[in-house]
């Protein structure tokens, strides 16, 4: 939908609705104006022997003229019914101009939407691992100290510096590592 609707767009934008309009309004009076104008001309400029001569010829065209004009009466009538209508149609393009800002702002949104959640995912597995391998080294911390403590039976202050010692050690160890 979204390309029809930007086509739609552009094809209104050039079909320029407000000049076809005008354009409309203009086009049949000009016309008639042209072809009374002509005759005045012709009925003015020659002498009258010629328009005695030219007086058929001109009868048999007003004939067809006439006729040619009954027959498109009932399709101007049609035209005209919707050329009303065509009169009253607001122009399409701005809202058409809107939708297509507002489908290219929610494709951007989608797509930063993706992102984001995929960076998301990134990082919660990123702290996951980093939160595991913490706490297993930890585990094996302590495990070690315990070990090393019931192997030389140390208590009290000494089992207090051999646990920081450790501890020291490891986040020294975190610091360099990353």
């Amino acid at each position: 939908m979204a390309a029809n609707a930007g086509s739609m767009f552009q094809y209104w934008k050039r079909f320029d609705l407000q000049q076809l309009q005008r354009e409309l309004d203009a086009t049949s009076e000009q016309s008639r104006k042209k072809l009374i104008d002509q005759s005045r001309d012709f009925k003015k400029s020659t002498p009258e022997d010629v328009r005695k001569q030219v007086a058929p010829l001109l009868k048999s065209f007003q004939g067809e003229i006439d006729a040619l004009s009954k027959r498109s009466k009932e399709a101007e009538g049609s035209f005209l019914n919707v050329y009303k209508t065509l009169i009253d149609v607001p122009d399409p393009v701005p809202v058409l101009e809107l939708g297509q800002q507002l489908h290219l702002k929610l494709q951007w949104m989608t797509t930063t939407k993706s992102l984001l959640r995929s960076r998301t995912r990134v990082r919660h597995t990123h702290t996951h691992t980093t939160l595991h391998t913490h706490y297993v080294t930890h585990t094996t911390l302590h495990t070690h100290t315990n070990k090393m403590e019931r192997e030389k039976g140390l208590s009290g202050q000494r089992k207090w510096c051999v646990r920081h010692a450790v501890v020291m050690e490891y986040s020294l160890y975190i610091l360099w590592t990353h």
